[in-house]
């Protein structure tokens, strides 16, 4: 017998998060749904030799030794190794049965596929430092000719990348990790591929002769269409309104809207949400514009920083395309900024003298194998610019006043013939940072030949 089904489980590091409020989640999670491959009522054999068996009191023999070793049913078991892993479950789904009593020779193979459509809300696949997100296909195999138990289970686990769903505004959707998704009726679909089925040779071979040229367009417009999305932010607005052979997904259609939407200009007020006004103590520094606040993974998020209009001596920048984990304070066993120390990731950064500068760009690349935001009740991903000023210090002059100015240059000869002048020594300042969050969605994008693609994996 073979089976396979789909599980999701997330761990969390006890030296951030409270575990001892996940230990109720790991047993909903197992009586809910399926917790392994295991079979039911079966026992494993015990030796029937020793000394009580060669008086032929093997059946008191058997007796003492399970109640002395515990004996446990296999599904008994399966439970208690649940209870006591790290592992707390996210997913659970029924097993689909693959095949019933299959014979291979040697040399021989079966193909089979499956298919599952997963619930709404759950996180993406992420391996953190907080917490820890996987999910998994599992394929069991039981009764394998030649085990001198029949009813062992082998299986195998193939990891599974998934990423976060949106709902129709492209709100990125919740989860809640104290219940545990539990699918009780098999929705999964598996079937024998058979390569030497003449129906499905022939329909193969006819769509693979009438694909080729339409796959080859679709190939070279994804190059032009990822490329022209990674050099500007112009190509939100060419995603939404192009037009394509195949009809996106719901998910694709929210994402494409959201973004259009973000990148246009506010028309109702002056202001703009992707527009910041930078003040310290009540006098500007700077003016950070972005060109939108949603994106995608593999795309580059452009800020411009305008020191034009600054009111105060901008000396040095330094920008960070980041994440952070947040953990809320009734799970958190540390202070939230000890944790934003400790799960901070930095992706991209950028340093850069501004004494003499009027403008400065900072246009990171999110790596398309980075993990997009998610949204769960406990631990969330958060992404964000983060840019830290060094400013001037206002100075008080000879008169009394507070210049928010001082001088570069200091004057070491001065006549009849002119000014000699060489740079200060040293100035007066002081630094401070500021965040600026955007949302970074998943993207599913065709097979190619570049490995910063990501490739979507039906499941």
């Amino acid at each position: 017998m073979g089976y396979t089904h789909l599980n999701a489980t997330f761990t969390v590091d006890g030296s951030l998060v409270d575990q001892t409020q996940f230990e109720e989640v790991k047993q909903k999670g197992f009586l809910g749904g399926q917790a392994g491959g295991g079979v039911v009522g079966v026992k494993k054999a015990r030796p029937k030799g020793g000394f009580l068996g060669g008086f032929n009191f093997n059946s008191l023999g058997e007796s003492l030794n399970t109640l002395m070793a515990r004996d446990n049913m296999s599904s008994v078991k399966e439970m208690n190794q649940v209870t006591n892993s790290r592992a707390v479950p996210l997913l659970s789904t029924p097993q689909s049965l693959l095949f019933v009593d299959l014979h291979l020779e040697p040399g021989d193979e079966k193909s089979y596929s499956f298919k599952t459509t997963l619930p709404r809300g759950l996180p993406s696949s992420y391996k953190g430092k907080a917490i820890r997100i996987s999910y998994n296909i599992l394929v069991g195999v039981q009764g394998v000719p030649g085990d001198s138990d029949i009813h062992k289970v082998r299986q195998i686990s193939v990891p599974v990348r998934v990423f976060s769903g949106v709902n129709n505004d492209g709100a990125i959707l919740g989860h809640d990790l104290f219940q545990p998704r539990v699918v009780l009726r098999d929705v999964s679909t598996s079937r024998s591929i058979d390569p030497t089925d003449p129906l499905q040779d022939e329909e193969q071979a006819s769509a693979k002769k009438n694909g080729n040229s339409v796959e080859f367009l679709k190939y070279v417009d994804t190059l032009l269409d990822r490329h022209r999305r990674r050099q500007s932010s112009a190509g939100a607005t060419d995603i939404f309104f192009s037009a394509s052979d195949e009809t996106p997904s719901p998910s694709a259609q929210a994402i494409n809207r959201a973004i259009f939407l973000s990148s246009q200009p506010c028309a109702a007020s002056e202001s703009s949400t992707n527009r910041f006004e930078i003040a310290r103590n009540g006098l500007r520094v700077a003016i950070i514009t972005i060109d939108r606040a949603l994106h995608r993974l593999g795309e580059t998020v452009t800020a411009v920083i305008d020191f034009s209009d600054g009111q105060l001596l901008c000396s040095s920048l330094h920008g960070t395309l980041e994440t952070t984990e947040k953990v809320s304070s009734s799970l958190a066993v540390r202070s939230a900024a000890s944790i934003d120390r400790v799960t901070r990731r930095i992706y991209a950064s950028h340093s850069e003298n501004t004494l003499c500068s009027k403008r400065s760009m900072f246009a990171p690349t999110i790596p398309a194998n980075a993990t997009p935001s998610f949204v769960t009740s406990g631990i969330n991903l958060n992404w964000s610019l983060r840019f830290e000023f060094g400013i001037v210090k206002p100075f008080e002059q000879d008169d009394g006043e507070i210049s928010n100015t001082q001088d570069l240059f200091e004057d070491i000869v001065r006549d009849e013939r002119g000014v000699v002048s060489i740079a200060v020594e040293k100035l007066e300042c002081e630094t401070f940072e500021i965040f600026i969050p955007i949302t970074v969605y998943g993207d599913i994008m065709p097979h190619s030949r570049d490995d910063d693609d990501v490739v979507g994996i039906p499941i």
